[in-house]
């Protein structure tokens, strides 16, 4: 999750980090969740956490998407 959530950064132009970087980290969370889900209950009554997980994940694609953005902004403009 990290180097792909990276890469969406640097991949973008302006703010384009902030929608990838949080869709991308959420959608593979809750993904990952729902794929590997083999309790007893339901998995609708799982929903509600897993999607709680999901906005933790998308958080951290938040910012592994402006960490992303930064190190090209960096390469750009060396010594901003």
């Amino acid at each position: 999750m990290g180097i792909v959530g990276l890469l969406i950064g640097y991949g973008v132009q302006k703010r384009e980090w902030l929608v990838n970087g949080s869709c991308y980290g959420f959608a593979i969370t809750f993904v990952f969740m729902v794929a590997g889900y083999a309790g007893n209950a339901y998995l609708i009554s799982r929903i509600p956490f897993f999607a709680m997980l999901g906005l933790f994940g998308g958080l951290c694609g938040l910012v592994l998407g402006l960490m992303g953005f930064e190190i090209k902004a960096e390469a750009d403009n060396p010594g901003r």
